[in-house]
């Protein structure tokens, strides 16, 4: 190669043909590559160099940039200046910091929930029209006080007739969640502290509940605290929602592991966290043993804070998880080892307990079908301390597997169908089963146990819950019959309900504010309070002073108790207004028109349609008001009403969609 061709070949490019397959180029033309593909080489086109403007950051560019900043800061001021002003002129009621602290919007309560025909939400607006023509009907002097009871519990009935029944979606918690830190942990050397004091002496929730698994809650904390990768989120939900539980029961009871900490603000960190992991789609879906171990502590939980329509959210994705995990079946578990397989049996049955109470109370059919269930129950405790506790759980097991028997026999769907002799012989056969029950919780021998007072107190309430559901039984017998009837055996379980149940408070008035909530919550609260009912309309029917006694000392008791919680509350206020009705009706020394006592004593009232034929609503009623004589047909078709139409007295007075239905705090709070 020449001088004057190096020069050359070093300033030239490759050709097209290379420049495309990117290959080598010796930069002649024709070029070696193309020559040896024998492909006409062409020359690089020459492209024109492209000049770009250069920018040089002066200061007058650095003033432009600030005085943007500035701008987007001044409409960020704005807007939150905007908000704030907008906030603060929109009135908001008194319950708004509740629902937002809970988690709760407006379009939450707009979910309509379904009640079955063992609730009694469906009777109130019937109950409320009728209340409103009786109201008005019953005139006079002599019928001044008995006309304004009427009134009150009318307007009570009607004021919030047109809103939806409320599904509650959130459980309650103290402090808010964006408040809590994601990332914050009780303190490591407390949880170690209360999982050896668990393990020596069992707070109150572990006990009553038949806790097994507290070595595997202390494998799960190890997990924790010390993770090779992070948990799952429903193992977290079940780590904070079990020390909610302990460190509130140990708390309570004054325990010196938890003096050194702040254990109010532990209890809430674990509330918030706890709640929050409840609502995550793994949680409620994935099925696996610490998903179902959260829902049940969230099922407990939400019916603590009468959350009945929520607790069966909650039970209902367990129920699914433990069905697709085979707990239900006997062959699942036959070849765990004994303790894993004892905390799937034990987890299992409590969720098949809380689901049978809830599917009588509110009217639904279960969510654990007993033909397919053999699964094995849990082995009771051998410790002497634990063995009473794990029996009267079994015992309740037993129970509410009646309490099941009880709504698919009588009160669901297909055994509204079934002939007068087949639903006498299931009420028999089922009362003399809650009688049997009943028998045998009490021979248990309670002594030495854990919390032994509160063990017996429990037991002395059997009595009361029994006899609550005694008297849903005997209610069905009228289900199918053109009047609504009062057998001598509804009103004998109705009556011994309510004596009962002034039994168990006595016993429970002077102790504790925790244990009155345990009362509250676990006693008063769990079954129906049918008796209750029964025992106004027959007051009522009868005039018997005996009988409005009974009432007032019951409305009585539940003043002491109406301030541990809202659901208390609505059930002391909801009671005190149709004692009220009933004090004025009997000291109005009138009659009702229809009514009457049959040879084997049965109390027999006409039928609801009859008393408002044609009638639909507060409307159409205007007409029959001025009707001389109406004021008794306007009563006892009330009453009949009230009764079940059809229907049978399973309460609504303790459920959550009270407040929104009908703002009883807020209507009876002046006749307190």
């Amino acid at each position: 190669m020449s001088g004057s061709e190096a020069p050359r070949s070093f300033l030239q490019k490759a050709c097209e043909n290379c420049r495309l397959r990117k290959i080598k180029c010796d930069k002649q033309i024709p070029c070696a590559s193309c020559q040896t593909l024998g492909i006409a080489c062409q020359a690089a086109a020459a492209r024109a160099a492209e000049h770009r403007p250069r920018i040089v950051v002066t200061s007058q560019y650095e003033r432009q940039i600030a005085l943007i900043q500035e701008r987007l800061q001044g409409i960020e001021s704005s807007l939150k200046q905007l908000s704030q002003h907008s906030a603060a002129s929109t009135p908001r009621p008194a319950s708004y910091k509740a629902e937002v602290v809970n988690g709760s919007t407006q379009s939450d309560k707009s979910i309509s929930i379904y009640e079955g025909e063992s609730s009694f939400g469906n009777q109130t607006i019937q109950a409320g029209q009728l209340a409103d023509v009786t109201a008005t009907a019953v005139v006079g002097t002599a019928s001044n006080e008995l006309s304004s009871a009427l009134s009150l519990l009318k307007d009570s009935l009607k004021r919030h007739e047109a809103l939806s029944r409320t599904h509650e979606t959130h459980l309650s918690t103290r402090v808010k969640l964006d408040l809590v830190s994601q990332d914050e942990l009780p303190p490591a050397p407390l949880v170690i502290a209360l999982i050896n004091r668990a393990k020596a002496n069992p707070s109150l929730s572990l006990v009553a509940f038949s806790y097994k698994g507290v070595s595997q809650f202390e494998s799960l904390c190890q997990k924790v605290y010390f993770p090779l990768e992070p948990p799952p989120a429903g193992s977290m939900t079940f780590f904070y929602g079990f020390l909610y539980f302990v460190i509130r029961d140990y708390w309570a009871q004054q325990d010196p592991a938890l003096r050194e900490y702040d254990a109010q603000a532990i209890i809430d960190l674990c509330e918030t966290r706890f709640c929050a992991g409840l609502e995550k789609f793994e949680t409620l879906t994935i099925p696996v043993l610490p998903n179902i171990q959260a829902l049940l502590i969230g099922a407990i939980k939400a019916q603590e804070e009468c959350k009945l329509s929520l607790s069966w959210t909650f039970l209902s994705a367990a129920a699914t998880q433990c069905h697709t995990l085979g707990f239900h079946r006997k062959s699942t578990l036959s070849h765990e080892p004994r303790e894993t397989a004892d905390i799937k049996r034990h987890l299992f049955w409590q969720l098949y307990m809380l689901d049978k109470n809830l599917s009588l109370n509110l009217g639904r059919g279960s969510n654990f079908n007993d033909s397919d269930i053999d699964a094995e129950f849990f082995t009771p405790s051998t410790h002497p301390q634990q063995r009473p506790w794990d029996l009267m759980s079994l015992d309740t097991i037993l129970f509410a597997r009646l309490q099941g028997q009880v709504y698919e026999r009588l009160y669901s769907a297909s055994a509204i169908e079934a002939g007068v002799d087949e639903r006498a012989a299931a009420i028999e056969e089922l009362s003399s089963q809650v009688n049997a029950l009943r028998n045998q919780l009490l021979s248990i021998d309670f002594t030495g146990a854990y919390y032994q007072e509160r063990l017996i107190g429990m037991a002395h309430s059997a009595d009361f819950v029994c006899y609550s559901v005694l008297t849903v039984i005997h209610r069905a017998q009228s289900l199918t019959t053109t009047a609504t009837e009062i057998s001598p055996k509804c009103y004998e379980a109705a009556r011994l309900g309510l004596e009962n149940h002034l039994k168990c408070f006595a016993q429970f008035r002077n102790r504790s504010v925790p244990q009155q909530a345990e009362y509250v919550n676990w006693i008063l609260l769990y079954p129906s309070f049918t008796p209750f009912t029964v025992i106004f309309i027959h007051a009522i029917a009868t005039s018997a002073p005996s009988e409005l006694q009974l009432l007032q000392e019951t409305v009585a008791a539940l003043n002491h108790v109406k301030a541990l919680s809202p659901a208390a509350r609505r059930l002391h206020d909801v009671c005190a207004a149709f004692t009220q009705v009933a004090a004025a009706f009997i000291n109005s020394q009138r009659t009702l028109n229809g009514w009457h006592r049959r040879v084997d004593g049965t109390l027999s009232l006409p039928s609801a349609e009859t008393g408002v034929t044609g009638v639909q609503g507060f409307e159409g009623m205007e007409g029959m008001m001025g009707q001389q004589g109406q004021d008794q047909d306007a009563l006892s078709a009330f009453l009949c009403s009230l009764a079940g139409n059809n229907r049978p007295l399973t309460d609504f007075l303790h459920m959550d969609l009270l407040d929104a239905e009908f703002n009883m705090p807020e209507l009876f709070s002046a006749g307190e």
